[in-house]
């Protein structure tokens, strides 16, 4: 294995172990006695794993199968930057498998892994052409930048930095990807959406550090082991600071475990990602005058384009409206409205958007607080699948013009039978009506 190839190889390792760390909020996996806590645990052992060994593909396997692990558990309520992970850690397993471990495999899955990322960042910036998101008032662009300012002394409230946030966001969103999947001008491009990204990993209350490090490693993968050449012998560096950053996060773990340190924890947490930033963005900078040589793709190496083309239109098929590549968009795309500029409404192929009901009573204080507003709705399949866990409760609600009241969700025929297994891992709506226009959501 060369020089080139090995430090690829222990930088991207590096940054995808911490984008899985980042994730996951270790200080409630200790006190959860959910299913997810148990892989949540195991992923960390596997993060530490791969941390320690970043050369070796079996340390990386035993981590992306983790992380497939945990996403199988909560579909379909997965974040999209988690989706992606699971896309892309999919894609990965299969590539190491069908090469046996190559030592060229990043750079034969580069082509397709950097149209996929330009196609995301499209999707990302198309899904908020809403006028929504262009109002001030509830746009979750302006939104999120106030909410920085009030961390980042320096960065002004209002005036330029909000219409930053929100045209700024657009740009780079909707023309940049275009950079970044020709070859001249894609390392460079690489190094804009970095420093993006160490931007929004500025929030320490959003968080928005797991998204950010996942797209860190994607980009690092959409460069080829050629353009490591540029790092020189950085490689046993890396191999250091990665083998250090295990020993941090285990060292982290007794605050996480300790409700009382739970705030410190997070603190610590988002201070050692910050301070790590300039290292990533060096790398990048480094980087961004790398080579991009003609490689042999591996025949089937589109399919993750393809993958992350087609959940991107689930909302115009009307198949789910949830981690669809359309976070914090102010997107609200129904049967027949829509605040899109350029989808008048949801093709809605299985009628799941059209049936809708709205609550007007049920016993669960929280579902009540969720679902008994002014103008709420929610589609009727989101409706039967939430109740069909809770068989003890009793609800009211209206449904094609009726008032239905169900003492028993239980004694119940239709509402207490959930839908097929891999209807529920697929499917996922946000609710209807004119508040999810204006609600910032993931």
């Amino acid at each position: 294995m060369s020089t080139s190839q090995t430090t690829h190889r222990v930088a991207f390792v590096y940054v995808h172990a911490l984008a899985c760390f980042y994730h996951h909020i270790w200080h409630n996996t200790y006190v959860d006695p959910s299913i997810q806590s148990v892989t949540a645990v195991l992923s960390l052992v596997a993060v530490v794993v791969a941390l320690w060994f970043p050369f070796d593909w079996r340390a990386v396997g035993g981590l992306l199968v983790m992380n497939l692990v945990d996403v199988f558990f909560v579909l379909p309520e997965v974040p999209n930057h988690w989706l992606l992970t699971a896309f892309f850690d999919a894609f990965l397993l299969a590539a190491l498998v069908a090469t046996r471990g190559a030592p060229d495999v990043l750079s034969r899955i580069r082509e397709p892994v950097a149209w996929g990322v330009a196609i995301l960042y499209i999707y990302t910036g198309f899904w908020k052409l809403t006028t929504d998101f262009l109002n001030h008032d509830v746009s979750c662009g302006v939104m999120a930048w106030r909410r920085l300012a009030d961390q980042v002394p320096g960065l002004p409230a209002d005036g330029l930095g909000p219409l930053l946030a929100t045209y700024g966001t657009l740009v780079l969103e909707l023309v940049f990807p275009f950079l970044l999947v020709w070859k001249r001008t894609r390392p460079m491009t690489v190094f804009l959406f970095a420093c993006f990204h160490l931007l929004l990993g500025l929030d320490v209350i959003q968080n928005f550090a797991n998204f950010s490090t996942i797209m860190w490693s994607l980009l690092l993968v959409s460069l080829d082991d050629d353009a490591f050449d540029r790092l020189g012998t950085m490689g046993p560096a890396l191999l250091r600071v990665s083998r250090a950053w295990a020993v941090v996060l285990v060292l982290l773990q007794p605050l996480a475990a300790v409700p009382s340190t739970h705030v410190l924890y997070i603190g610590l947490r988002w201070l050692v990602w910050v301070l790590h930033g300039p290292l990533i963005l060096w790398v990048f900078f480094r980087l961004a005058g790398g080579k991009l040589p003609d490689r042999p793709t591996l025949p089937w190496g589109w399919a993750f384009t393809v993958v992350i083309l087609l959940n991107g239109m689930m909302p115009i098929l009307g198949l789910k409206t949830r981690n669809s590549w359309q976070m914090y968009a102010n997107l609200r795309l129904e049967a027949d409205v829509s605040n899109h500029f350029l989808v008048p409404r949801s093709l809605d192929l299985a009628g799941l958007l059209a049936d809708d009901v709205t609550v007007l009573d049920v016993s669960d204080p929280e579902l009540k607080a969720r679902w008994v507003r002014p103008e709420h709705r929610e589609t009727w399949y989101m409706f039967r699948t939430e109740l069909s866990k809770r068989p003890e409760l009793s609800v009211r609600y209206e449904r094609d013009g009726q008032q239905i009241r169900v003492d028993r969700v239980g004694d119940d025929p239709e509402l207490s039978r959930p839908y097929p297994a891999p209807v529920r891992w697929f499917v996922w709506f946000r609710p209807l009506g004119p508040e999810v226009g204006r609600v910032c959501t993931w």
